[in-house]
């Protein structure tokens, strides 16, 4: 541990020394820097130290790889991959400044084995862009295809359609060095009209100078002028990078192809003046060579000598050999028109090894353009090959698979059988349990109203009242035999019920003759022929009102049951002016309890039996009352129509 922290100590020494030989920072980034120097203070994790110093390192552009890579190691030491990975990004993009293509191959390689490992998918996506580029300018086809491929299937995955052009660019260029210009127009075509939908008008243009550079392969100048010069129009959303730089340097081709020299040699000397501000080699090489075919074309040969060389000179520093042929060929012609053909035979020559070096690569063009083609078709061929294997593993299993899918649907149709049939028959149990329950309960309230009746019939044969005994034996028959067929049914027409009702209170009417009056209301809207109740749900509590809340009341007692539709519900009410509830003056409080304790068990077994849930409540018909304060009973019950 004591190792660990005198080296982490070493390495902040040498990032401040690093930081000390910077370029002088602008204020604002002066502050920022200033800001991640006190967090850096404060910090007390290692991996924070090294993340806050990767920071102040992107501040500082430090342009030495050794630094990056020595930053790299620190954070692979105390596994901070993402740093050690965008170090390497850091080490190539220094590298691909000089264009020592050897370096930036190397870097690319380490940070994708870091990419691959830990799936970070838009490093991923970098990568393989950058590594299919490097390739591409090394005429690597193979490779240039290969990470071209694997960086599509991603960009394609999360629909990054910036990277789909940028890796379909990369397609259309093996297209072009394998001369199949065609495909490379439909691609770049393709490109153009992404680059359109997602408004992004410096791959709008790239896209027509890579048209425009198909159709100039194939000797169309007329085309290749008019895409060259539409660049002209997205010139002000360039950005001062690499790219803008090829734009404006075609823009200057354009203008050469046409004779108009002039202007092609103020677009070439605004791309180079742009290639010397981002300081890129390859870019300041390429300009340098158009403004060398200007100059030699417009007849001034020292100017065309001398431009020529320095970019031959600065081509010996770095490792790029696409453009030797075209550099040593315009010195070849400069030397001609001199009369040195001593120098230009030596150009000749250098320029000759070049493309055999370079058409060498060309030797593999028949085995490249199977896999090429396999590939940028989506590889069609591989998934009829596919296709065609899986048939034949699907015909050798075929048998073997009916089969056990057959078995497996079997046993599936036993076991859910087996289910249904015990689920049913539980049901079916639990069904007729709830009714025997239900019966027994019913058949619970029917002893309560025989006994009441039988003793109002016993006091008015011992009062000798034989007129009034007949008519209420006669009703209580009557009544009496539908209770008892109600009491087997599950539910009745309302109709029904509520003539029970009024028949019951009609014959009560009889006994208490000036004790209480009754009346039953019905909504216009209930169709009480097809409405569906449960019987003698309320006849306990008529009952009870009539026995015990109108006890010692002599007249102006009042019995009222109402009827109404609320939503999907029916809503069913009987209240009365009584004594109320467990009252001093009325003896009912048993017989109320009862009653309430049977109901509530209806209720319970009907609400098993139905999703929509019946309510039942009892209260006090008016609370604010000192005496007489009654009895309320509701009943809300879901709506049954009969069928």
């Amino acid at each position: 541990m004591q190792l660990k922290s005198i080296y982490l100590l070493l390495f902040f020494f040498f990032l401040s020394k690093s930081l000390s030989l910077a370029q002088e920072l602008s204020p604002q980034v002066k502050r920022e820097v200033d800001s991640l120097k006190r967090e850096l203070k404060m910090a007390k994790h290692d991996t924070d130290k090294i993340k806050l110093n990767y920071k102040i390192a992107t501040r500082y552009e430090i342009s030495r790889p050794s630094f990056w890579d020595s930053l790299g190691v620190k954070a692979r030491r105390i596994n901070v991959p993402k740093i050690e990975l965008n170090c390497f990004s850091q080490i190539y993009v220094i590298y691909s400044k000089e264009l020592n293509l050897p370096k930036m191959r190397e870097y690319l390689h380490k940070g994708l084995v870091i990419a691959e490992k830990y799936h970070y998918q838009s490093q991923l996506i970098w990568y393989y862009n950058n590594l299919a580029a490097a390739y591409s300018n090394e005429y690597d086809k193979k490779n240039t295809l290969e990470f071209s491929y694997k960086g599509l299937k991603i960009a394609e995955e999360i629909e990054d359609k910036k990277n789909i052009v940028a890796f379909y660019e990369l397609i259309a260029s093996c297209y072009f060095s394998l001369g199949e210009i065609d495909n490379a127009i439909k691609i770049h075509s393709k490109c153009l009209k992404i680059n359109k939908e997602i408004k992004d008008y410096c791959g709008v243009a790239l896209s027509l100078i890579g048209l425009g550079t198909d159709y100039n392969a194939i000797n169309k100048y007329d085309l290749t002028t008019k895409y060259y010069l539409e660049c002209k129009n997205y010139l002000r959303f360039l950005p001062e990078n690499a790219d803008a730089n090829e734009i404006i340097n075609s823009i200057a081709a354009a203008h050469m192809l046409k004779k108009q020299n002039d202007s092609a040699l103020k677009y070439a000397q605004v791309a180079y003046n742009l290639a010397i501000r981002i300081n890129d080699k390859g870019a300041i090489i390429g300009d340098l060579l158009t403004l060398a075919r200007i100059y030699f074309e417009i007849n001034e040969n020292v100017k065309a000598k001398k431009t020529a060389l320095e970019a031959y000179k600065l081509l010996q520093t770095i490792d790029f050999k696409l453009q030797i042929p075209d550099l040593t060929i315009i010195l070849k012609k400069i030397y001609e028109a001199e009369g040195n053909y001593k120098e230009a035979l030596k150009y000749y020559e250098v320029s000759v090894r070049a493309k055999d070096s370079l058409e060498s690569v060309d030797n593999q063009k028949q085995a490249l353009e199977k896999e090429f083609n396999y590939n940028l078709d989506k590889k069609e061929s591989e998934n009829k090959l596919l296709a065609q294997q899986n048939q034949i593993q699907s015909l050798q299993l075929s048998q073997n698979k009916y089969l056990m899918v057959g078995l497996i649907i079997v046993v599936l149709l036993l076991l859910l059988f087996g289910y249904l049939f015990l689920r049913q028959n539980k049901l079916k149990a639990q069904q007729q349990s709830s009714d025997l329950e239900q019966k027994l309960l019913r058949s619970q309230m029917n002893p309560h109203f025989i006994f009441n009746s039988l003793q109002a019939i016993q006091n008015f044969i011992m009062k000798n009242e034989k007129k009034e005994a007949f008519m209420y034996l006669s009703s209580f028959a009557d009544i009496t035999r539908n209770v008892l067929e109600n009491s087997r049914m599950e539910s009745i027409p309302l109709k029904k019920e509520i003539s029970l009702l009024e028949n019951y209170l009609l014959l009560q009417k009889l006994r208490f003759t000036e004790r209480f009056e009754y009346a039953i209301h019905v909504d216009d809207a209930i169709d009480i022929e097809n409405t569906l109740i449960a019987p003698m749900l309320s006849q306990p509590f008529i009952e009870n009102a009539v026995e015990h809340g109108m006890y010692n009341i002599e007249n102006d007692g009042k019995i009222d049951v109402f009827y109404t539709i609320k939503n999907d519900f029916l809503l069913m009410e009987i209240i009365d002016n009584g004594h109320g509830m467990g009252s001093s003056g009325s003896p009912g409080k048993k017989h109320q309890s009862l009653a309430m304790e049977i109901t509530k068990e209806r209720v319970t077994l009907m609400n098993k039996k139905s999703k929509k849930k019946t309510e039942f409540k009892i209260n006090e018909a008016f609370p604010l009352q000192t005496e007489r304060k009654g009895v309320k009973i509701s009943f809300t019950i879901p709506l049954t129509m009969s069928v």
